[in-house]
């Protein structure tokens, strides 16, 4: 299989749909039945790919309190699953996003896992990357306690010595010190980019797309290393090797937002990857099906 993708720590999402306007302090009555899923970004991507018939072999852990909830809901999903079991829970995240497109998160830090249990995911990454050449390596999300804020670091330049093309999806000390690593692809939004530099994006939609591509653009020149920006509604921005683009999003009423980056980076990759579609083609194809998805 061409694709791996790494989630250190899935989780069980709710979100809530609330007629009307969001209200601080005050009753907030959903719409509907909240929507359950089974998720983590590296899960998400793989759950996309598949959709374009494209397999991928999922590397996750799972804590033994609520796993098999989530671990049977993924078989059913039909992912290819290759779980580290470790005595912990299974963290759960609430989201709820109102008619005007506001929203919410809170997200669970996870369980601290047990240096057992993290020499066993080493283990397992080691024998499934180095197993062949010609892969994809999509490193992405939170890491639970127990994994040292290096641990992209290491597992990025574990696939690169194997030979493959890793993108790193991350945020915080996570993603600066992934970044030393060297992947090939980088793909912060909005938020994480300005912590990744230090600098606040400001303006309108036009400056902030400006700045952002100033940003990436940096960060490649100095690293060599890729950089693709999602900045939500704004669109996205890319500095590579095939040069520096902006890719502005159309207007759309959100009904959702949890996973749209991670659906975002599937399309990129299969389009760039798999048809050998150019970047700005490829950024075009990824919002065009990011756009659906929070509009359905």
């Amino acid at each position: 299989m061409k694709y791996i993708t790494v989630t250190l720590n899935p989780a069980i999402d709710q979100t809530f749909c609330i007629e009307g306007k969001m209200a601080i302090g005050e009753l907030n009555r959903a719409s509907s039945m909240s929507e359950i899923s089974y998720s983590g970004k590296g899960i998400n991507v793989s759950k996309e790919l598949r959709r374009y018939g494209i397999d991928s072999k999922v590397l996750c852990m799972i804590g033994k309190d609520g796993g098999d909830e989530l671990y049977n809901a993924l078989i059913k999903a039909d992912l290819n699953l290759f779980p580290v079991w470790y005595d912990g829970k299974v963290r759960r995240n609430v989201s709820a996003v109102d008619s005007f497109g506001q929203s919410f998160e809170i997200n669970e830090p996870g369980d601290s896992i047990d240096f057992e249990y993290v020499i066993k995911f080493f283990a397992l990454y080691d024998k499934v990357v180095n197993e062949r050449e010609g892969k994809t390596v999509v490193i992405s999300g939170s890491a639970p306690p127990g994994f040292r804020d290096d641990v992209y670091r290491q597992l990025v330049a574990g696939a690169k010595a194997a030979g493959a093309k890793v993108v790193l999806d991350a945020d915080g000390e996570l993603l600066k010190k992934g970044l030393e690593g060297k992947p090939d692809l980088i793909k912060p939004n909005e938020k994480e980019l300005s912590a990744l530099t230090g600098h606040r994006l400001d303006g309108d939609d036009e400056q902030i797309r400006l700045y952002a591509l100033a940003a990436a653009t940096a960060i490649y020149e100095k690293t060599g290393v890729e950089v693709l920006c999602t900045l939500g509604g704004r669109g996205s921005v890319f500095a590579g090797a095939e040069g520096s683009f902006i890719c502005p999003a159309p207007k759309i009423e959100a009904r959702r937002f949890k996973g749209a980056g991670d659906i975002y980076l599937a399309r990129f990759l299969y389009e760039r990857g798999e048809l050998g579609k150019g970047v700005f083609d490829a950024m075009k194809r990824a919002t065009e099906k990011c756009a659906k998805y929070l509009s359905e």
